[in-house]
């Protein structure tokens, strides 16, 4: 979900929502997968709607997030017809099967749940570099050594991409995906490559952390901008004031 083209747009974006502070923009995306999880269907459409005007302000475009919205789009549809399946809800209306509307609703609801959260997601790696949001982890009092962990992660997965995309390349051009059964194949022996060859990556890029002095500290944090007024008012009209009418109001 983290590209590196995703990365570097972050870095680059000019949305309004980039220059919010990353404390703001973190307190938001809590309060909105909040929301996504327990919101009820009677609003969660209304939500649905304020999820596609973050994606609008966020400028991001869409052939940098199309995949992994159309991955998480999928698994929303598969939810959706095994929900749809077991659901009996409300009084069905029968025609060549038996339809029934709230069991409909409900299992949409289940579906959009998935894509929304993915959405989010993507949207706040667009508008937060890598690095505000580790300082931001470091300025939350989380113990460092969760903070490398993410970062040699967040680093090392680009080698892994790299390497699997490399071994891809080089079977394609063999013939190494033509048919179903020579994909099969070809897909085995790629994860088996991609273990191998990540390993000696691990183990490569350990001494080379040592050879340079490595003395158990990975992350420096740096300064990241404080909330600035207006963002307190965001925060209190779309944050606080949403989260407590879902509390109140709309929350199982």
């Amino acid at each position: 979900m983290i590209a590196s083209e995703l990365e570097y747009f972050a870095y680059n974006n000019k949305s309004f929502l980039r220059a919010l502070s990353p404390l703001t923009k973190f307190f938001l995306l809590l309060i909105y997968l909040f929301l996504n999880l327990f919101l009820k269907a009677t609003f969660y459409w209304f939500y649905c709607g304020m999820v596609l005007l973050i994606v609008y302000f966020s400028n991001i475009p869409f052939k940098l997030i199309k995949k992994t919205v159309a991955v998480a789009t999928f698994t929303g549809f598969f939810v959706f017809v095994a929900k749809l399946h077991y659901l009996k809800n409300g009084v069905p209306i029968k025609f060549l099967i038996d339809f029934y509307p709230d069991s409909f609703l409900i299992a949409s609801m289940y579906g959009f749940r998935i894509i929304n959260g993915v959405i989010l997601m993507l949207v706040f790696v667009a508008i937060t570099p890598i690095r505000d949001f580790l300082t931001l982890l470091h300025k939350l009092k989380v113990p460092e050594v969760f903070i490398e962990i993410f970062l040699i992660i967040f680093k090392y997965i680009f080698l892994l991409y790299d390497e699997g995309l490399r071994v891809k390349n080089a079977k394609t051009v063999r013939l190494g995906y033509k048919g179903f059964k020579r994909s099969l194949e070809s897909f085995g022996n790629l994860i088996g490559i991609m273990l191998i060859r990540g390993l000696n990556k691990g183990a490569k890029i350990s001494t080379a952390l040592y050879v340079r002095g490595y003395n158990g500290r990975l992350f420096y944090p740096s300064e990241i901008a404080k909330p600035k007024n207006f963002e307190y008012v965001i925060l209190l009209f779309f944050g606080i004031i949403p989260l407590l009418a879902g509390i109140f109001l709309n929350v199982k």
